[in-house]
């Protein structure tokens, strides 16, 4: 009973001596952020925009661990306001509808990059100042942990400059697909059910990492042909930056990309106009109109 005492004591004492070591090594890691590295005006697949690389890293104390995963959130603004993300854009929208450029790490939680396109931007045509800042948030062990905020040292909003072209508007309705028979490797499409392709169309702007949606049809279930009567709507963008359709066999968890083709806004009324009909890749084609 004196030893059990005795050996209660100690650990009492020790919790009493070293609490910020015993509570420290609970806690996640500051980070470090050296420099928003950007580059302003470049072209991303042919797409306007501005890239910012994050530099830094984590601060490890003992007894403490990297997280499992992290978010790193640039937020951008103008005269001290957060900036309204355009009508066009849905990746680079945060749910207040500001302007917000999500980099998502898990397991190898190095510092990334982000390409904001400027057709996401709402800030006027011509020359615009600009800040952006960062903050961070990671889940502790495991994916699923509630994200919790990282504490950024030495962070700073930075300015840089955007040269904001015109935008002009499109509207494209694709009228529907062929798909063939097979897949180009001679495979069946869904080869453990032996079934048809789920064609769905997709309008999109791509850069090297993201894809950033802006409408989809409606998927056809088990056919080789579909038929849509509904399109984009008005879309904005800037006149240069090439507009992407896509067309996908619809799946439970990644879609399967049947062909693509990227076309400037004059491009594309070019073959609206021209052409009823045409052929994306060998195995499908599609009929549109503007």
């Amino acid at each position: 009973m004196i030893i059990k005492i005795f050996i209660n004591l100690i650990v009492i004492v020790l919790a009493l001596i070293f609490p910020f070591s015993i509570s420290q090594a609970s806690e996640l890691p500051d980070f470090l952020l050296k420099n928003l590295k950007v580059k302003e005006n470049k072209k991303e697949n042919g797409i306007l925009g501005t890239a910012i690389a994050i530099e830094g890293a984590f601060k490890i104390k003992p007894g403490q661990k990297k997280p499992i995963s992290a978010t790193y959130r640039l937020e951008f603004f103008k005269d001290d306001k957060p900036i309204k993300a355009s009508a066009t854009t849905s990746l680079y929208k945060g749910k207040t509808g500001s302007v917000v450029c999500l980099i998502k790490r898990t397991f190898t939680i190095t510092p990334g990059y982000c390409f904001l396109p400027h057709y996401a931007l709402d800030v006027g045509v011509g020359k615009s100042e600009l800040k952006v800042k960062l903050s961070i948030q990671a889940a502790p062990k495991k994916i699923t942990d509630d994200l919790k905020v990282i504490k950024v040292l030495n962070n700073k909003e930075i300015q840089f400059k955007v040269n904001q072209k015109a935008f002009r508007s499109f509207q494209l309705t694709v009228h529907g697909v062929r798909v063939a028979k097979k897949t180009k490797n001679g495979d069946e499409w869904d080869a453990f059910w032996q079934l048809k392709p789920d064609p769905m169309a997709c309008v999109e702007m791509k850069t090297k990492q993201l894809t950033d949606r802006l409408f989809c049809t409606p998927v056809v279930k088990n056919s080789y042909e579909a038929a849509w009567l509904s399109g984009t709507g008005q879309l904005w963008v800037i006149k240069d930056d090439p507009i992407t359709l896509s067309i996908y066999d619809r799946d439970t968890q990644f879609d399967d990309l049947i062909g693509q083709i990227s076309l400037k806004i004059n491009e594309w009324h070019e073959q609206a106009h021209k052409i009823k009909e045409m052929s994306l890749v060998k195995f499908i084609q599609i009929s549109f109109g503007d």
